[in-house]
Formats: C-alpha cells, structure tokens, sequence
C-alpha cells in the first residue's frame, strides 16, 4: 500500500524489507516515501488481545551517486538503516560514504581487539580527584587507554560491545583497577576510593557484582 505499481517491494530474509522505488525526481521524493512508510507501518495491531506497534529503520540509497549496480545499492540501503537504528528506531537514513569508512574502521579495530589485548597493550590511567583546601588526592577515576591503535575508547568501547569482548575487557580493567589500588596501598599511601566506568553489557553477567 505504500508504494506504486510500477515499484517493487520484497521481503530479504528475517525481519528485513526492500522497497525499490523507479522514476524518482530527487532525494525529497524517497524521503516522502519513507515518512509515508514509517506512519503506514507505525499503526497499532490488535495480536492475540494485545496491542503492539513496529517501530522500523529505513535506510535509502540513491541511484546512481550511492551505487551503479543492485548490489551495491542495497548494501549501502543496509548500512544506512543499520545506522538509523543506532540514532533512533522509528526513523530513516541516507547512505553517506562517511557510514562505509566508520564501519570499516570498526572492522579494523575489531580484528585487532583480542591480539592487542593478548598482547597486554590495553593500559589504565587514572584522573585524580583534588581537595583544594588540602591538595590531597581524595579518589580517583580509571580510564581504559590503548596507545597502540591510537583508538580513543569513543572508538573501541562500542566495537567492544557489539563484538561480544566486552565482559573480557571490563574484567579486565575491573581487576586492574583493584591491583593498582593495593599496590598504592602498600607503598604507603593513603586509601581513596577508585571509580570504575562500567559497560551496561556486563550488568548481564552472572556474578558480575562479585
């Protein structure tokens, strides 16, 4: 219902949809017809007694700037909607190339996750916290550095995430954390409470707490 007869809409597998849509006259039109999608399909359904809503992502490609053959086209489409989900279901996205460097970058630093981590190359650093009537250090934050890929953790900690490496790597930074602590401790100084940033993926593992 949301598109012409001379277009094409299929479904590609698991919840994954393709609206082809010919003839359009700029990027207005495709966006016209994404907004008209998102409301068609935004609609409640009544399901064994409940209602329930489906909050799409649609990710558009435009011929020929975003691609000259089908393929290409529906790759770039995909990337796009795979970014749209990040930003806000419910919601649509051109293709822009700057989306294919940024997951080829994730690429890059995902195959080098677990060598660099192997290879002890991972390090904290710790923001101190001042008194400023005293000047003594009242507590302190961890920060998860690695120097070698020069990766800021804006950069790896979501690669991190998606790739299942996460509860590895916070546990990681978790028991570092507390051996740099005690070995302050026995060189004498004082005792100060040390904040450690916490991925929400580790909230689901068992004995996390522990």
């Amino acid at each position: 219902e949301c598109v012409r007869s001379g277009d094409l809409a299929g479904r590609l597998g698991g919840d994954e949809f393709l609206a082809m849509l010919a003839h359009l006259h700029d990027a207005d039109d495709a966006a016209r017809a994404a907004r008209h999608m998102l409301e068609s399909l935004g609609q409640s359904y009544l399901v064994a007694g409940l209602e329930l809503t489906v909050t799409p992502s649609i990710g558009i490609a435009l011929f020929p700037q975003d691609g000259d053959s089908v393929g290409e086209l529906i790759k770039n489409a995909d990337t796009a909607m795979y970014h749209a989900k990040e930003s806000r279901r419910n919601d649509f996205q051109f293709f822009r190339q700057e989306f294919n460097i940024r997951a080829h970058e994730a690429l890059r630093i995902e195959s080098r996750l677990r060598q660099g981590f192997a290879r002890h190359e991972f390090e904290l650093v710790y923001q101190p916290v001042i008194d400023t009537e005293t000047a003594a250090v009242v507590s302190a934050e961890a920060l998860l550095r690695w120097p070698a890929m020069n990766a800021t953790p804006e950069r790896f900690i979501p690669v991190a995430e998606k790739a299942g490496f996460m509860w590895t790597l916070g546990n990681w930074v978790v028991r570092e954390a507390c051996r740099q602590q005690r070995e302050w401790r026995d060189s004498g100084l004082p005792a100060f409470p040390v904040a450690v940033n916490v991925s929400p993926v580790q909230f689901r593992q068992k004995q996390f707490a522990h």
